[in-house]
């Protein structure tokens, strides 16, 4: 029962990480793509900020 429990634990830290990052990067290309898209004079720099960040 231990040993289950700690593998339960494991995962559900290990999914808590993936979800922080992907949520990140989520709104970091949103927001790159809303920026870069916000006027047909806008730069593509956000975007290209973006896709590199993440």
């Amino acid at each position: 029962m231990h040993l289950y429990r700690g593998e339960v634990y494991r995962s559900t830290i290990w999914r808590t990480r993936l979800d922080t990052t992907t949520n990140w990067s989520v709104v970091t290309l949103g927001a790159a793509l809303s920026i870069t898209y916000s006027s047909p004079q806008a730069s593509p720099l956000p975007l290209v900020l973006g896709m590199g960040a993440v």
